[in-house]
Parts: C-alpha cells; structure tokens; sequence
C-alpha cells in the first residue's frame, strides 16, 4: 500500500490539475479537525490551503450515511438517530417478523418487541443466527424486505419531489460539491485510484 501511496502522491504533484511539479508548501491533515455541520467533501488532506485530497485506500463505500439521512434528509445533513428504521416504515411486518426469528432460534428472556432490544438481546441473536438467514425464513424476511425497501423509497421521493430537489440530492449522492477535490487511493486488488472530482457547474 506504501508504494501505491506514493505514486499517486508522486502523480499528484506532477499533475497540470495539481502541483504542475513544484514541491507543496503545507499538507494538513483533517483528522483533528471538527466541522460545526456535516461536510459534503470527503476530504482528508489539504495541500496549500486549496487543493483536497480524499484517500481511499482499499475502500468501496461511496456513502456512509444512515437510513434517516439518506431517506429523510436526503443527504443535505447528518444528524445522529436512535430511531430503529425497520420499526420506522413497517412496524407490522418488521414486528410479526421478529415474533417468526424468536420462535425459530428457541430463545428465551427476549422482549416481545424489537424496538426493546439492548446490546445483549442482540448479541444473543446475531449468535444464534450466524451467516445468512436460515431457510425458513428467507421467503418472508423477502417480504419484509421489499416493504422496507418501498417504504423508504417513498419517503425519499416525498423529500425531493421538485426537479431541482432531485438534481441536488444526486450531486449529492455521488459526493460532486462546489469546490472540485482530489480522490487518491487504490481498489480491493490494490490497483492504484486516482482521478479529480469536478463539480456541478462542469456538467451544466
């Protein structure tokens, strides 16, 4: 990995888009750095206060965002939840679907509701049930799954009903932003990454 980072370092400082082959005179690391409000700009380092590099190394998460900022407040923020989302947009059948879980894995002491679950309840279950969901309850946990998928669509397309709302949150989605930045990194095979993200403006 070393040695993928430094070419794509070495290819960024002699970019036309980047350092044109002068050396940088700061590299920052955002790490410390704690923003008031959600930043739309993955961006890890800052070189002379105005080029961003995001570093993705091994990664293939383009978002990382819970079901409530996604559906809900379609990416335009984040803000922490407790909210349990199945519960949230099919409550009936996420609930008789929990009922057929705890009757299948013969487990006792857990609550009669899955929105009461704690850490040990879990634990309990994600033991019980290792890999994927047993046979007999594949066909209806696909069931339960399409509504949750359909639920959450609508609540997605009520939020971003106007044209310009749409063309925002897929900006957003594929994390393009006023300012243009940097993305360095490599693939799962280690097979070097390395590209500019435009911006909106360069495609309207």
């Amino acid at each position: 990995m070393f040695r993928v980072a430094w070419a794509n370092g070495q290819r960024f400082a002699r970019s036309t888009d980047g350092l044109r082959g002068r050396p940088p005179w700061s590299v920052e690391w955002k790490g410390p750095h704690k923003p008031p409000a959600y930043e739309q700009i993955p961006a890890d380092l800052r070189v002379d206060h105005v080029y961003l590099l995001s570093c993705k190394y091994g990664s293939k998460i383009l978002q990382n965002a819970s079901p409530a900022n996604l559906f809900d407040r379609a990416l335009s923020e984040r803000r922490t939840s407790s909210v349990d989302w199945f519960d949230a947009v099919a409550p009936t059948s996420y609930g008789e679907f929990y009922t057929e879980v705890v009757a299948h894995t013969g487990l006792t002491g857990l609550p009669p509701d899955p929105t009461e679950l704690d850490r040990n309840h879990r634990e309990r279950l994600r033991k019980a049930l290792p890999g994927r969901w047993p046979v007999e309850l594949r066909e209806q946990w696909g069931l339960v799954a399409f509504e949750i998928s359909r639920a959450s669509a609508d609540r997605l397309l009520d939020n971003i009903s106007a044209k310009g709302e749409r063309e925002a949150f897929v900006w957003r989605l594929l994390r393009l932003q006023a300012a243009p930045y940097f993305v360095l990194g490599a693939d799962l095979k280690n097979v070097p990454l390395h590209y500019r993200v435009t911006t909106p403006w360069d495609f309207r």
